[in-house]
Parts: structure tokens; sequence; C-alpha cells
């Protein structure tokens, strides 16, 4: 797969699974991020807030999870590393992901989160909080963070050394 494929690919099918209003700006947000300099640094200025249609303010997510993945890059790249060529482990993950996306209650979704024993969920939930926080960080609220970290680990744990190869694009934007 070319460069420029893996950015529109994995742009797309993360704004599918976390932004899905998002998707159709999803590659070219990702080229901007990806090309670095002026092109990011006025995508994630705009990212902050964007003018709707009837007067309020839009916060777009895409550039928010760009830049958190950028963030926690080298968690998820160990992560993902650690998983390719486990699908028992895949498949548990991608099992528990999908419950804890479907837990609507915020505080009993961080409790389910927080029961799951250490062997083997210990890599996958200290990504996800890493993940959250740096979502947080960028000003999402804390149970949109939440919900959004796991979407994006459940959409990269499906071919984790494709996903592997995106983050790497990602965190090296200048």
């Amino acid at each position: 797969m070319a460069q420029t494929d893996i950015v529109t690919t994995w742009s797309l099918r993360i704004a599918e699974r976390a932004a899905p209003d998002e998707v159709e700006v999803a590659p070219d947000m990702a080229r901007a991020f990806v090309a670095g300099g002026k092109a990011k640094r006025d995508l994630l200025r705009q990212s902050d807030s964007v003018q709707g249609g009837f007067g309020g303010d839009i916060v777009l997510v895409f550039p928010q999870i760009l830049s958190a993945m950028d963030a926690a890059g080298p968690h998820l790249t160990h992560f993902l590393s650690t998983v390719v060529d486990h699908s028992d482990v895949i498949a548990s993950f991608a099992g528990t992901l999908s419950s804890l996306v479907n837990v609507s209650s915020y505080l009993e979704r961080r409790k389910k989160a927080q029961s799951l024993p250490d062997d083997p969920y210990a890599p996958l939930r200290q990504v996800s909080t890493i993940l959250t926080e740096e979502l947080d960080w960028a000003g999402m609220q804390q149970e949109e963070a939440d919900r959004i970290a796991y979407k994006v680990l459940m959409e990269m744990i499906e071919e984790p050394s494709e996903a592997a190869q995106f983050i790497r694009k990602v965190t090296q934007a200048p």
C-alpha cells in the first residue's frame, strides 16, 4: 500500500467508526496533518470550532483524534505491535471494546474497564487511558473522549500492522 493510500484508507476507516459526520473530509484533514507545518497548524486551529449553518459553532472531532494519536503514538504502535500476531487476543480485545462502547453510562463504562483483569487486558487498558487523556486534553468532553478512544482502538486492532503504519505517518508529521 502506498504512503498516500495508507493515510486515505485509515483516515476513512477511523472516521467511519469514530467521527462519521466527518468521513468525507477526513482524508483531506489527515493529509493536512501529515503534511505538517502551516497545513497542520491551520487544521488544528480550525478544529477548535467551525461556524455552523445556523450560526452555532461545530467542533470537528477528527483533527482531535489525529492530534491524540500523534501524542499517544509510541504507546499505540507498541500496543499494536504486541497484538499483531495474536488473533486470540485481538478477538478478546475487540469483544471487550465493543461491549465498552455499548455501555451508555460513562461511570459504568469506566467501572467495567477498570475491572478488567490485568492478564491480558493491562496493555489495552493502558493505551485506551492514554488515548482518552489525550482526547480530553485536546478539549473533548471526557465521556465522548472515552467512547471515541475505544472506537479508534476497535478499528485499529482489526489490522494492527497497517494501523501502526498509519500511526507512524501521523507521528512523523512536522
